[in-house]
Order: C-alpha cells, then sequence, then structure tokens
C-alpha cells in the first residue's frame, strides 16, 4: 500500500473513532467539523490543517499527537541510511560504533539515521534503550530538544534496561529539558537521580559521569533563575544551591579528568566554574568587576576539543549575565557586551550551537533594552540573509526565544545577499 493510501486507511480509521467516541452520525461529524459528509477522507490521506485542528478537538486529543498518528513513522526529515552505505553484514555494535564517530565529526543527522538502523538489530532492550539514547544525543546537537526528549521517554519506557543505562538516559533527559529552559522539569529529574544516587553510591564510569551532570543540571537550574527573582533573599537561596551543586559537579569533573584524562571533562568544568563565579556575584561573595576578571581569564585558555571550546562560549554569556545585573556605567556595559557576544557567536558557529545562538541574540536583544528603556524597544535593525536564518532556526527550537525572535524579525532591515 502506498504512503498515501495508508495514510487515507489510518484517517478513516480516525473519523469512526470520532463519531463513536461523540456518539455521533457521519452527518453529525461533518457539521462539527464544517465538512461535506462525502468529502471527509481526501484522495492524498492529507487533510488541511483547520480540519485536524477540528478533528483533534472532537477527540479530546493535542494536534500534535493527532498529526503524528495520520503520519505515521518518523516525521523528522532524517534520511534511512540506505544498506549500501552500511558495511556488510553490520551488527549492533558496528552501527553503534559508527553512530558515535558521526557525533565526533559532528554529523547529527547520520548519527540519529544510524542509531535508528542500529535499532533494527538490537537483541536486548538495554540495546535498544542505547540506539534512543543515542539518536538523542544528535538531537541534541541539532539544537532539537523536544524531538531528544521524545526518544529518551522512549527509552525510559522500555522495561528490563541495565540499570546504569536508565539513570545515564534520565540524566540526558534532565539536560534536554534545561536546553529547552523547562527548568522544573530539569530540575525535578535531576533531583530525582541525585537521591537514587544517595541510596546506592555510583561505582562504574557511566553512573559517575551520570551523577556529575544530575548535579551540574540542578546548578544550572538555579543559576538561570537568577534572572527571573525580584525578591533579593529568593536570589540569594538560588545563588546559595547554584554555587553548592555546581561545586560538586566540578569535583566529579575534576577527578574524572584527572582518571580518564578525557579533555571534555576539563571543558565541563570550566563551564562550572564560570556557573560559580555568576553566582557568588549574586551572593554579593565577589564583586562583579573580580568575576570578569576571572572569566576573561578562562576565556582566554587553550581549548583542544569542542567542549572546552563550548566552555568558552558559555563564559562569555555567563559573563554578560554578570555585566547586565551589576554593572551600571552604560559605556562599559557596550564595551563588555560587544566583545564577549562576538566571541560567543563566533564560537556559536564553528560548533554549529545552537543554544549559543539562542543566548546571543536574547542578550544583544537584552543590551538593546538596557540602553533604551523598556518602553520602546528597539531590537537590532539590520541582518543579512545568515542572520536572518539564524534568528529563524533558533525561534523553531526555542519557545522561550519565540517571541522574541519575532520582535526582531519583524523589526530588522533584512540586508539581501
Amino acid at each position: 500500500m502506498t504512503c498515501s493510501g495508508e495514510r487515507r486507511v489510518r484517517l478513516g480509521e480516525v473519523i469512526e473513532m470520532a463519531q463513536r467516541y461523540r456518539g455521533w452520525s457521519r452527518r453529525e461529524l461533518a457539521r462539527s467539523i464544517g465538512r461535506d459528509p462525502t468529502k471527509l477522507i481526501p484522495s492524498t490521506g492529507l487533510p488541511r490543517l483547520d480540519f485536524l485542528v477540528e478533528l483533534a478537538g472532537v477527540l479530546d486529543w493535542e494536534v500534535d499527537d493527532l498529526v503524528s498518528h495520520l503520519w505515521g513513522g518518523e516525521r523528522d526529515q532524517i534520511k534511512p541510511i540506505s544498506d549500501e552505505d552500511l558495511p556488510p553484514n553490520a551488527d549492533f555494535q558496528k552501527l553503534d560504533h559508527l553512530a558515535k564517530e558521526s557525533h565526533f565529526s559532528g554529523d547529527f543527522e547520520r548519527m540519529i539515521a544510524l542509531a535508528r538502523a542500529a535499532r533494527t538489530k538490537a537483541t536486548s532492550p538495554t540495546e535498544t534503550a542505547l540506539t534512543l539514547n543515542r539518536e538523542s544525543g544528535g538531537w541534541d546537537g541539532l539544537g532539537r530538544f523536544r524531538s531528544g526528549i521524545r526518544a529518551l521517554r522512549s527509552g525510559l519506557r522500555l522495561s528490563n534496561v541495565d540499570g546504569d543505562v536508565r539513570r545515564m538516559m534520565q540524566s540526558n533527559l534532565a539536560g534536554a529539558h534545561y536546553g529547552l529552559w523547562s527548568l522544573v522539569e530539569a530540575r525535578g529529574t535531576a533531583i530525582d537521580l541525585i537521591d537514587t544516587f544517595r541510596r546506592a553510591s555510583a561505582e562504574c564510569l557511566r553512573d559517575h559521569r551520570s551523577l556529575a551532570f544530575a548535579h551540574l543540571h540542578v546548578g544550572q537550574c538555579a543559576r538561570r533563575r537568577l534572572g527571573d527573582l525580584i525578591d533579593r533573599r529568593d536570589r540569594r537561596v538560588h545563588a546559595r544551591v547554584a554555587v553548592d551543586h555546581l561545586l560538586i559537579a566540578k569535583s566529579h569533573f575534576d577527578q574524572l579528568h584527572r582518571e580518564f584524562g578525557d579533555q571534555r571533562h576539563d571543558g565541563i568544568s570550566r563551564t562550572c566554574s564560570a556557573g560559580i563565579l555568576e553566582a557568588e556575584v549574586a551572593l554579593e561573595h565577589r564583586t562583579a568587576e573580580r568575576a570578569l576578571d576571572a572569566i576573561y581569564s578562562m576565556i582566554d585558555l587553550t581549548c583542544q576539543t569542542g567542549d572546552e571550546l563550548e566552555a568558552r562560549g558559555w563564559c562569555c554569556i555567563y559573563a554578560c549575565n554578570i555585566v547586565l545585573r551589576s554593572i551600571t556605567r552604560e559605556s562599559d556595559v557596550h564595551r563588555h557586551m560587544a566583545i564577549l557576544t562576538d566571541k560567543a557567536q563566533a564560537i556559536a558557529e564553528t560548533l554549529n550551537h545552537w543554544p549559543l545562538r539562542e543566548r546571543v541574540f536574547t542578550m544583544e536583544y537584552m543590551r538593546w533594552e538596557h540602553a533604551n528603556g523598556p518602553i520602546g524597544v528597539r531590537p537590532p535593525k539590520v541582518l543579512d540573509q545568515e542572520e536572518f536564518r539564524t534568528v529563524a532556526g533558533t525561534l523553531c527550537r526555542f519557545p522561550c526565544f519565540r517571541e522574541r525572535g519575532l520582535t526582531i524579525l519583524r523589526s530588522a532591515h533584512l540586508i539581501e545577499s
């Protein structure tokens, strides 16, 4: 059966389901959704958007769930790996290794496709879970955290998965929620994992990494709240939580770096250090000027890995937070922000890093707001084609950026290439 034929069958099933759910005749259903009862199922199997919205309402479904069901299979434009592109008789281990290599090379779409190919060769629930975790890493690399969350939830729903793999997926789920700025979900998921390790301590490398990341996510969630809190007492409480958990995370990553010599752990440790400095300024344990001097020194450190380069980018962002909250002289604000956002933008482009891009545009927007006041905010007015593409790609990935991104695009003057 063709794809359109399969979709027509599924649509027919859903329409019958809607009739039985509401106790309606076909004519009553058609009247409810504004359609001719003889034309409820188009020949292509692809109904119009207004039809889907109305039908989802009749069923009490979410529109996205209805679209996923009618479309069938994956609808994310990731092309499957053809047999010609795979080694002959490749088993799970070989395909998983190829997916890991694609991760290191930054080819995230191929990584997802290989993870899905490996899933077809999985011989146990644990291997299936590993492919879903691997797929989530590809979505993370593409900045599409909601797709990564779906993959991780699928893995966590599996039974009879090895404990260390399940805990790794939970740690990564907290990270995906953090990437989306879903801070309550991220913190709750990470705190639950930390409680798990309190009952049974980490023993293997995978568990030690999961625990380190759990503390990192709790600390980073608290740090991100600092800009939202008006009450000084609340700000100090969250800053204290940020410092405590980031110090623990840094200790874990430093130990992992010493024991295994992996420079990636050193890069994440640098990110922790910069986050601690931002929180210490909020606690008034360190002046903004001293914290900025320390972060600029970290920015100048040599970067040997992508994680260390990413850490440099986050150092720039945390320094921007300090500047916007604590530096009062406008000329100093503009000077620091110009240097820091320029460095962070260059790193974001080098790494194709969407979360950094979102932060850079947000910081530019906030700098404009800082200079002009909350009334009549004027976001940057000139965008070239590449900047327009970046803003458009960012607002579709991060719901928290959507309103701000649309304001930028609507107000900008586009320079045609």
